[in-house]
């Protein structure tokens, strides 16, 4: 398992990322590792959970290092996939992952300059990434792997390949991890209410 350590000192140096205010985000703090490769910028961003400590945290290492371990097997790019555990000053405190210059979904499909046709299009690619997700349960050996919390603010238009991407995986289900919270099937969603549906 890999794990990048740094002191308090070179953590104070990251700028926090700040995340556009139709973006739900109760759980971490997003910052930017600066870096490069060859002539490009090639930035990293470090998730670092608010609560370091107890049964759900210690789920999300669960599920971090099985995304880890099994990355090579699901192997789809769109994921927006751990790259490491980040410590500071020898505490766990979160994870690393590649910084994806990005378009947050919920502001593509909230603004009026990404046409009805292009909406429709990227929510095709989204069922197209479920379909991949589903394969990778069918025919490899990792075969409990499902995107937990599906929303809006979990997808992002990456504004390099124009493509959608998928972040948050630390919330999907994986191997013998607890089901995380879904902003979608609270107590409080209306899903219920919905006469298709009946809660368990």
């Amino acid at each position: 398992m890999e794990i990048l350590n740094m002191t308090s000192r070179r953590f104070n140096s990251f700028s926090r990322l700040e995340l556009p205010i139709s973006v739900f985000n109760t759980e971490a703090e997003m910052y930017v590792i600066p870096g490069k490769a060859k002539w490009e910028r090639n930035d990293t961003l470090l998730k670092k959970f608010y609560n370091t400590n107890g049964p759900i945290f210690s789920n999300k290492l669960y599920t971090i290092n099985e995304l880890l371990d099994n990355k090579g097997v699901i192997d789809i790019p769109e994921l927006v996939m751990p790259s490491s555990l980040a410590a500071i000053d020898g505490k766990v405190v979160g994870y690393t992952m590649p910084f994806i210059r990005n378009i947050n979904f919920q502001e593509v499909m909230d603004s009026n300059e990404f046409s009805a046709e292009q909406k429709i299009a990227y929510l095709k690619e989204i069922g197209e990434l479920l379909e991949k997700i589903k394969q990778v349960r069918q025919h490899t050996t990792v075969q409990d792997f499902y995107l937990n919390d599906i929303h809006e603010n979990n997808f992002v238009l990456n504004q390099k390949t124009g493509r959608i991407n998928v972040v948050d995986l630390d919330s999907c289900k994986i191997g013998h991890n607890l089901t995380a919270a879904a902003r979608y099937l609270t107590p409080t969603s209306q899903l219920p209410l919905i006469s298709k549906y009946t809660p368990l």
